[in-house]
Order: structure tokens, then sequence, then C-alpha cells
């Protein structure tokens, strides 16, 4: 059974570097991974759902103003 992953990350490439460093673990460590990344966390959070094992978050999203 895979591990299940969301990475939210604004910054494609932070992203993608994550995800990699992600599955070179997994096929270093014969674990199996099943990754989806969203590149907007109000979206993210709009359709989140209790399905990932892990969330990879950035904390530091400039572009959203709070109140």
């Amino acid at each position: 059974m895979a591990v299940r992953i969301a990475i939210v990350e604004d910054e494609k490439s932070a992203a993608r570097a994550l995800e990699q460093a992600i599955q070179r673990y997994g096929t270093e460590n014969k674990v199996s991974f099943t990754i989806r990344v969203w590149h907007d966390p109000l979206l993210f959070l709009e359709e989140y759902q209790a399905e990932y094992d892990i969330v990879y978050m950035a904390v530091s999203y400039t572009h959203l103003t709070l109140p």
C-alpha cells in the first residue's frame, strides 16, 4: 500500500525538488508513495479530504492576505 502524500507549495521548483526527494527515498527504501502537488493553498483547503497520510505545507504564502 502506498503512502499518500500531499505537497502544498506555491513555488513550483521547491515542490518538484521535494517530490523528487520523496520518490528517491521511496526507490532507495522500497517504499511506495502516491504524491499530489497543490500550488494553490486555498484550493487545497477548499478541496481537502482526510485521504492523505502526510501533508507537506509551505509555512509562508506572501500572496495571501489574512484578516
